[in-house]
């Protein structure tokens, strides 16, 4: 036992410095200690946004892209499993381009049909990738590429699917599903860490998994037994890797990682913890990422920008610059932006381990999720150029980002509208387009139109006639593909896990009642009016004994499996935290908040 223990502290200890000596042999110019730039900056020039209208009635889209090939023609991916094509004039073409609806695992929230890549020679070779989760394969994360028809450029061949990469996930969030070809002709390909709370399996950080990742594939190269080729460049390529930890190692399901069974965290060691015999992923060009949705390249500088969703507090922005050396560590799950994880650590020593961000924002007022929009690289507008546009799903708010004169990162609000962002894409004019939701989508009818097609526009360039985006706050709805339900939690609370139903609670006469379930608050968000006595039913209808706690209170009551409590609220003005304090409910998701007004 004292063996198998000290050889996992050694292990880990060679993984630390490993991932030490990858940032800094990736970037040596960059401090760890630099600060990253927070809202309320002042961006050069004093740009001003809009967003014009160019199609509605589009169903849960979450992505966009352009085929090289000089058509002029939009894509646009819908989560529910089709592709549709929007004409240059706006005009929706009927039939989908691809429908895989009856393959795609449409999970409530996350799962579903995500990314969407055209090959740098599709004009001559009519080659196109995507992203999604497969419903045969129990959700699996798919690669697969298609053909366009021969006879219709409209219709890709159904027939024609190549499965690239089939990579198992343990739950249904943090997928990913952004497919990018980089200026060097490789695909990009952006990984979630595979779901739960505070990435159970600790696979962001582990180099056997190809969760929590960029993965960089070269699809013109594929060799015996593989579909696809390996960059010589990428950071583990080569035969011979002596980086291993576990050599010679396996690891049984009941030997958890430390950092696990601190958590709390549920289910058994993954496949990839269980044998260390494994190799390490070739596959794997930046890791350290929690569920990067939308990253894009610069089309001027190659320089990356990864937006990754956030856990509990902070939203981040990484870059990557061009000609950096691969295999950077974006530092998450010892990191959620450049803050320790999880949030009950004060002080960190891992906070040198990680790239840091160049800009984040906490959760509450900011927002929830960041959706990464892209560099303008337009002429239309020059006063956009250069400026690195994102969103937030729940604020509706667009904001820019760029270095002013003195070279330091300034990071502003632009625009505030009522739409939730779910996603974007870049044409070959340099141009950016934006997915957004509006409501929810009706259970029953996929039809029911509730996405949109935006362009984003100087704002004193709008043209006559344009219709423009609805300015004040969204009105909710689903989280969209690359987003997470943890991520639309209420604002500055720790998430619930996808199974939680987030609902404002209002009071009656006989006060309100409050779920306890296994992992979760039903509702999660209570609303009550300020200085008013409000009575609260407890319901633990679990397995398990709660605790219904509400931070900066002394409102702390314990309630065993089947058994019904009671607490009276009365509280000031604010927004409070709520907590199940049994040991690991929280970590699994057990958080909720109460708004007082």
């Amino acid at each position: 036992m004292f063996v198998a223990s000290t050889y996992r502290h050694l292990a880990c200890l060679l993984a630390v410095i490993v991932a030490i000596t990858l940032v800094i042999q990736a970037s040596p110019a960059r401090s760890q200690d630099a600060t990253p730039a927070r809202l309320g900056g002042d961006l050069p020039g004093d740009p001003q946004i809009q967003l014009v209208e160019v199609a509605a009635g589009l169903t849960s889209p979450v992505n966009v892209a352009f085929p090289p090939d000089g058509s002029g023609r939009i894509f646009v991916v819908e989560q529910t499993g089709t592709i549709r094509i929007i004409n240059s004039d706006g005009t929706v073409v009927p039939e989908p381009f691809l429908d895989l609806t009856l393959t795609v695992a449409q999970g409530p929230g996350e799962q579903g049909l995500l990314g969407l890549a055209f090959h740098p020679d599709f004009a001559a070779n009519g080659r196109l990738f995507v992203d999604f989760n497969n419903l045969d394969t129990n959700g699996a994360i798919t690669v697969a590429e298609f053909v366009v028809s021969a006879t219709d450029p409209n219709t890709a061949d159904p027939e024609s699917e190549r499965p690239l990469l089939v990579i198992e996930i343990p739950f249904r969030q943090h997928n990913g599903g952004t497919l990018r070809f980089g200026p060097d002709g490789y695909l990009y390909i952006a990984t979630g860490d595979g779901g739960w709370q505070g990435d159970a399996y600790d696979n962001a950080q582990s180099r056997f998994s190809l969760l929590g990742k960029i993965l960089r594939i070269d699809v013109d190269g594929a060799t015996t037994g593989q579909p696809y080729g390996i960059p010589a460049d990428n950071p583990f390529a080569g035969p011979g890797r002596y980086d291993n930890p576990y050599p010679g190692q396996a690891v049984s399901a009941g030997d958890e990682p430390e950092r696990q069974r601190r958590r709390g965290t549920p289910g058994q060691v993954s496949a990839q913890n269980r044998n260390k015999l494994s190799p390490v992923r070739q596959e794997i060009w930046a890791l350290g990422l929690r569920n990067p949705w939308q990253f894009s390249f610069d089309p001027d500088t190659g320089d990356v920008y990864i937006a990754d969703v956030g856990a509990s507090a902070w939203e981040e922005i990484n870059l990557q610059p061009a000609g950096s050396v691969a295999g950077q560590n974006y530092g998450w799950d010892w990191l959620e932006g450049s803050h320790c994880f999880p949030d009950e650590i004060e002080e960190c020593s891992r906070q040198q381990v990680g790239v840091l961000p160049v800009a984040e924002y906490e959760h509450g007022d900011d927002g929830c999720a960041v959706i990464g929009l892209g560099v303008y690289r337009g002429e239309d507008y020059p006063a956009l150029d250069g400026i690195y546009f994102s969103g937030d799903f729940c604020t509706g708010e667009i904001r820019g980002l760029q270095r002013d004169d003195a070279g330091t990162w300034q990071f502003q609000t632009l625009v505030n509208t009522a739409l939730s962002f779910t996603g974007a894409g870049q044409d070959a004019d340099g141009l950016l387009y934006v997915t957004a939701i509006t409501g929810q989508p009706d259970a029953e009818n996929n039809e029911a139109g509730n996405g949109s097609l935006w362009k984003l526009v100087s704002a004193d360039d709008v043209p006559p006639g344009a219709t423009t985006a609805p300015l004040g706050q969204p009105s909710g709805g689903d989280s969209g593909g690359g987003l997470d339900d943890e991520a639309a939690a209420p604002a500055g609370e720790e998430p619930a896990p996808a199974d939680a139903v987030t609902a404002a609670a209002t009071p009656t006469s006989g006060g309100m009642t409050v779920v306890m379930a296994e992992m979760y608050f039903e509702p999660d968000l209570i609303a009550i009016p300020a200085d008013t006595d409000v009575r609260i039913l407890l319901e633990n209808r679990g397995a398990l004994p709660h605790n219904f706690q509400v931070r900066s209170t002394d409102i702390s009551i314990d309630v065993e499996p089947g058994a019904t409590a009671e607490a009276v609220l009365n509280l000031p003005p604010g927004r409070y935290r709520v907590i199940c304090n049994v040991p690991g409910h929280r970590v699994a998701g057990m958080v909720g908040s109460i708004v007082v007004e």
